[in-house]
């Protein structure tokens, strides 16, 4: 965490004096294949799209290209959480031993100790990936294979030195179970909670796990440098990253985390936005803080796309970047302030 903090602080003091359109251009004209979108708010402006590099689909808006977000994906699950707990269906400190149930068995009482709001806020002390999760993997589509099973099993024989929770480790296993157990507990996919209770409400139609036809003709082509590689695909751990999305979209998010009382789910908002654990982590989202909360981002990485988004409520600006090609990272090329 304090890695990219300096990274951020790093890319603002040398792109101080470009704007975000011309960072990314110049960044766009390094990248052997694919593109990079850019949605920019400020105040009370109408949001700006950009587009650099070249896109490989036909008559899009920029605005409207959809990319892989990874794990942008975790606030979602995020809202999940705090909208199953305003519904009273879990508490936040509800276990996995409580949720799973007796059927779960685990190696370690660490583990069954486990709360909801310490996968949320990676405190769980669980790694940041199953042991198991490459074993028998194809590479390039790490996730596709891991199922409901194989994380149950892996469950079933993890260990912690210690009772949670841990000093905050960023955790994809963490959050990616924390998705499917709210599937189970609605006995939906977490796809469908996602369109019912976040997306739907919002208005945000081109952010989903399963793409239409016209979808998949507005999808850029994820690209690892030069080459071209392979879209990726969640079972179990959808909840950590398997979300498709838009700039458009993702800037209504941007909006709604900036101004959560003007939004449809205000209550889900400002319980993922209250700090935890010493306040640099809400719930599935990260917090800008620095001797105060100056504003909350989240970033992501598939196979061949990376991410970001950020809303800084103080000065209503939002940023919204995605790229097609895993050889770039969005923080290395724009001012986030």
């Amino acid at each position: 965490m304090k890695t990219l903090l300096y990274l951020i602080a790093a890319s603002s003091l040398s792109a101080q004096s470009l704007t975000l359109v011309e960072q990314a251009r110049i960044s766009a004209e390094k990248l052997p294949k694919g593109c990079i979108v850019c949605a920019e708010q400020s105040g009370n402006e109408a949001p700006v799209y950009s587009l650099a590099g070249k896109a490989d689909v036909k008559d899009v808006p920029p605005e409207k290209i959809l990319f892989e977000i990874g794990s942008i994906s975790k606030v979602f699950t995020g809202l999940l959480l705090a909208q199953a707990v305003d519904r009273g269906t879990v508490r936040l400190d509800s276990t996995l031993q409580e949720v799973m149930g007796k059927k779960q068995r685990f190696a370690s009482p660490h583990v069954a100790a486990i709360t909801l709001e310490q996968l949320a806020t990676h405190t769980s002390g669980l790694p940041r990936l199953p042991d198991d999760l490459l074993t028998n993997a194809d590479p390039a589509d790490p996730y596709v294979h891991y199922d409901r099973r194989l994380l149950d099993n892996s469950l079933a024989k993890a260990t912690l030195a210690h009772a949670p929770p841990f000093a905050s480790e960023y955790s994809n296993l963490g959050v990616g179970l924390l998705g499917d157990l709210l599937a189970r507990l609605y006995d939906k996919s977490w796809e469908q909670l996602v369109l019912e209770h976040i997306t739907g409400p919002l208005g945000m139609k081109d952010t989903r796990v399963t793409l239409d036809a016209q979808q998949k003709r507005r999808l850029a082509p994820p690209y690892s440098d030069a080459a071209k590689t392979k879209n990726w695909h969640f079972k179990s751990l959808a909840g950590c990253g398997a979300l498709y999305s838009t700039a458009a979209d993702l800037m209504i998010l941007a909006q709604a985390l900036s101004r959560p009382s003007e939004s449809p789910i205000k209550s889900l908002i400002e319980q993922i936005e209250k700090p935890r654990d010493a306040g640099n982590v809400g719930l599935c989202l990260q917090i800008l803080n620095v001797g105060g909360i100056d504003g909350y981002w989240h970033n992501g990485g598939t196979g061949g796309y990376r991410s970001w988004l950020s809303s800084r409520p103080e000065s209503n600006r939002l940023v919204v970047v995605l790229i097609n090609n895993n050889a770039l990272a969005p923080e290395s090329i724009f001012n986030v302030k």
